[in-house]
């Protein structure tokens, strides 16, 4: 077998399996490969980390990942979901992980998480329309925070290019692995990552098949009747926690106690769950979207699955 890795990161994207991975896949796979996964006092540094980038935090997760002679760490927040913050996002990355680390990204269909990225915040609670998040590189130039901020309330579409990402990573570190979400759960890869022998993989493959697929996609039902509350109630709010506060013009009503109840509604979207149809969210017609660049991405997602079915064919010879 070849000689390990010491430090494996992966950093995302959100919204590709990650929940699942890391709940079914990612412990299982460092126990037997011999890696501290995502060890607690580590991890809450990180997350720290990832919110003030001050450097006295970074310096702090460097200390605790060098306790460990084999590490993995998974936290999708680290690549950012914010295509326009890419860039920033990686050269932070360089200066906390090193050059010698192998960076795992996870991606998917481009417009499948776009979808999937909206329906979640909007769960969580950040309440812009879909038309005023996802914007042109044009619109975004008119609303983007001032120079220097980390975070805004908007999604630059016309930046969102998995080639551009890859290279970002692939200039900066040693080694970087690209998982589509079509092939992940075959494991094929990670095992090479990891350098399990075949009887291992099939073990977490077995493991994973039996797993339920977690943090889906919200179901088109929910974020209308969402959007109905938000309508009803006038919380109409940007991204919780992110630099440029977008406010409604509408009306503000006083929230019914119903209405506003959090675990009235919890209890309801368990029940409405079983009985109404789970399709998931999609985009309105009218979102921006960039067809061109959805079709090169698309493109090369299509050839890193090209590649994986390649070197699996080549492995089965």
């Amino acid at each position: 077998m070849s000689q390990p890795t010491r430090q494996v990161v992966h950093i995302g994207l959100a919204k590709t399996g990650t929940t699942t991975l890391q709940k079914h896949v990612f412990p299982m796979i460092a126990q037997l490969a011999g890696y501290a996964y995502n060890p607690p006092q580590l991890s809450e540094q990180l997350s720290k980390f990832l919110i003030t980038y001050d450097p006295e935090d970074r310096h702090k997760v460097a200390q605790l990942a060098a306790t460990h002679p084999r590490l993995f760490v998974s936290n999708e927040s680290q690549a950012t979901w914010l295509p326009q913050h890419f860039e920033k996002a990686a050269e932070e990355l360089l200066l906390l992980w090193g050059r010698h680390t192998t960076i795992l990204i996870t991606v998917r269909d481009p417009l499948d998480f776009q979808a999937s990225l909206y329906a979640g915040s909007f769960r969580a609670g950040a309440h812009l329309r879909p038309q005023d998040f996802f914007l042109s590189a044009e619109r975004y130039a008119s609303v983007r925070p001032p120079e220097g901020h980390w975070l805004d309330d908007f999604f630059a579409v016309d930046a969102f290019d998995f080639r551009r990402l890859v290279e970002i990573y692939r200039t900066r570190f040693d080694r970087v692995v690209v998982l589509p979400l079509e092939t992940q759960f075959d494991l094929r890869t990670l095992a090479r990552v990891f350098d399990l022998d075949e009887d291992r993989r099939r073990a977490v493959a077995t493991h994973l098949a039996a797993a339920p697929r977690l943090n889906s996609r919200p179901a088109a039902w929910e974020i209308r009747a969402l959007s109905l509350y938000v309508s009803l109630t006038g919380k109409r709010t940007s991204s919780p926690g992110l630099g440029t506060r977008i406010r409604s013009t509408a009306p503000r009503r006083a929230p019914t106690r119903l209405l506003d109840a959090r675990k009235w509604w919890l209890r309801m979207r368990a029940i409405l769950y079983r009985i109404l149809p789970d399709t998931p969210y999609q985009l309105p017609a009218d979102t921006y979207q960039n067809a061109e660049l959805t079709r090169r991405n698309r493109a090369f997602l299509a050839e890193l699955v090209a590649e994986e079915r390649a070197a699996r064919a080549g492995a089965d010879d």
